[in-house]
């Protein structure tokens, strides 16, 4: 039977470990920063939850995954795991532009108003308004840039 979407409490196990997790290694604690908060879960994991007696398997974690898991990965080639996307909407400046991350990228001038759609991916910024590309950029590594195209102007 299909659990209800959004629904966490329905799934059973599948979301129990969420909750090992917040119970047994995060409540209690607090953090000076993100990087603190990563650390202590990195030494949690290792010295606590993955040498533990799973009350499932009767066996460690990481005793099973090196027995029965580790040789059926494969390696990705130098291939990322994952995409990286992300997808914004905007409403173009009186400047011509939309502004990403502090910076300001130009779209036609004919949009100022208009509500555009926005992807981030691969290390460019593509801006769409309905099914029409309208502006492709580089994807900036600074911070408060102005990255303009010329014809955006015109």
């Amino acid at each position: 039977r299909a659990c209800a979407p959004y629904r966490a409490r329905t799934k059973g196990k599948t979301e129990n470990g969420v909750g090992y997790v917040k119970k047994n290694a995060i409540a209690g604690h607090s953090f000076p920063s993100w990087e603190a908060f990563e650390a202590h879960l990195d030494r949690w994991e290792r010295e606590v939850a993955n040498v533990r007696i799973h009350g499932t398997t009767g066996e460690a974690p990481i005793i099973r995954f090196a027995r029965d898991e580790i040789h059926r990965l494969k390696p990705l080639g130098g291939l990322p795991s994952f995409g990286s996307l992300r997808e914004l909407t905007r409403v173009v400046g009186n400047d011509c532009a939309v502004e990403i991350d502090t910076n300001s990228y130009s779209v036609p001038w004919r949009l100022i108003g208009e509500r555009v759609a926005v992807t981030i991916a691969a290390g460019e910024v593509r801006i769409r308004h309905g099914v029409h590309q309208v502006a492709v950029h580089e994807q900036s590594k600074g911070r408060r840039l102005r990255i303009v195209d010329p014809v955006h102007l015109d």
